[in-house]
């Protein structure tokens, strides 16, 4: 009976172990374009992150709605400033920039940016989606080359707006679409043999810009915000992944 309570206890034991240290893990919600990097980062930090990916517009709604995570990170300024005007924010601060591409299958009729107006397939982000309110900016600049008419042909021939840009990716991987535009941190290892890229002209791409921004108020998410951003080994995996550190 003794060896029967004991044996309870030690169960009891790890498993109160086993939450608190859950709970000492740092909330993390994260634009869907930071998988792979902090995927990376939380590996190397011993998994001390709940990660939590989706397109940055559908976390801040979130948030808006009662959510607490720690940390949030977008992929434009836009939606940190909503929080703020909503004084959800502790702190925040620009640490990235990214730019788009055009990527197709390999197989694909789609050559350069010209071609998007011809019969194709074309996946992008919804506009809500800091990704598809970016390649609808791509798209508007390339009216002054190709006519004012040039982004009105290639959005009819968009047959899908997607949540987020991994879902872009995918579309694009499975051959379900001639061409999407994306963060050309989106090509990575995992893809980049079933993918060709075109490259955006820099007179009509975007400067995409990210933030990080502290939501909760205790001790634990002010250290870890103040960690992350001196951590040289976080900069240089967003590096490594294609983002241009400007922190």
């Amino acid at each position: 009976m003794k060896k029967i309570i004991v044996v309870l206890v030690v169960i009891v034991l790890l498993f109160s172990t086993g939450c608190a240290k859950e709970e000492n893990k740092t909330s993390v919600y994260s634009a869907a374009s930071l998988t792979e990097v902090l995927d990376e980062y939380n590996n190397l930090i011993v998994k001390k992150m709940n990660l939590n990916f989706d397109s940055s517009t559908r976390l801040r709604i979130q948030i808006e709605n009662g959510a607490e995570p720690d940390i949030y990170l977008s992929a434009n300024q836009k939606n940190i400033d909503i929080l703020k005007e909503k004084n959800l924010v502790k702190e925040s601060k620009e640490i990235l920039k990214n730019r788009m591409v055009i990527i197709t299958p390999k197989d694909s009729k789609v050559k350069s940016p010209l071609d998007l107006t011809k019969n194709i397939k074309l996946v992008i982000a919804e506009e809500e989606v800091p990704c598809g309110r970016y390649a609808l900016e791509v798209l508007d600049n390339y009216n002054s080359k190709y006519g004012k008419d040039y982004s009105g042909k290639v959005l009819n021939n968009v047959v899908s707006r997607e949540l987020n840009v991994k879902l872009v990716v995918s579309k694009i991987t499975m051959g379900e679409a001639d061409a999407g535009i994306v963060y050309i941190t989106d090509i990575n290892q995992n893809n980049k043999e079933k993918i060709n890229i075109i490259e955006i002209g820099q007179d009509f791409n975007i400067n995409a810009s990210y933030w990080i921004c502290r939501i909760n108020d205790n001790n634990e998410s002010k250290e870890f915000y103040k960690n992350f951003l001196e951590d040289d080994n976080m900069k240089n995996i967003f590096e490594k992944y294609g983002f241009r550190v400007i922190y």
